[in-house]
């Protein structure tokens, strides 16, 4: 026969498994509330950020650099439009490939077919050229400004 233990052992790991639940039914409700409800949301709005649809980004434009009848190099540039509002981006959607062709028209007029040696227009020319030839197709209930995100030229492989 197994002699009798003293219960006291197995009170005390039974008070302090109550103690435990009892802390985890307190410490549950708490993160549940309206303090952590913002995530399902997402987080509050900042008061001065921008909205994110606010500018619309055009793929790159990639231009060779010839000399004579070779390519010697070729640029590329990155563009954002401001819109005007931000109901207006499914419009400038609609006219993104008329927008693409001015804006290739303006930067081949401009860069294709430079002499040897002379440097490519600083990013405010290439602002204010393609700024009136996007006002043409766009007008300013469209487009706002136009933002340089990125320029710059490579040797052609």
């Amino acid at each position: 026969m197994i002699p009798a233990r003293s219960s006291r052992p197995i009170l005390r790991v039974a008070a302090l498994a109550v103690a435990a639940l009892a802390a985890v039914a307190i410490v549950v409700p708490s993160t549940v509330g309206p303090a952590h409800a913002s995530e399902k949301n997402g987080p509050p709005p900042r008061k001065h950020q921008l909205p994110a649809n606010r500018y619309y980004t055009l793929q790159p434009f990639t231009l060779p650099l010839f000399d004579g009848e070779d390519v010697v190099d070729q640029m590329t540039i990155v563009i954002a439009l401001e819109l005007a509002s931000d109901d207006k981006r499914q419009d400038v959607e609609r006219i993104v490939p008329m927008i693409r062709d001015v804006m290739y028209r303006e930067l081949f007029r401009m860069v294709s077919f430079r002499r040897k040696g002379q440097p490519l227009p600083d990013v405010d020319m290439f602002k204010a050229r393609l700024s009136r030839a996007i006002r043409v197709v766009a007008g300013e209930k469209l487009v706002k400004s136009l933002l340089v995100q990125q320029a710059f030229e490579r040797p052609a492989r």
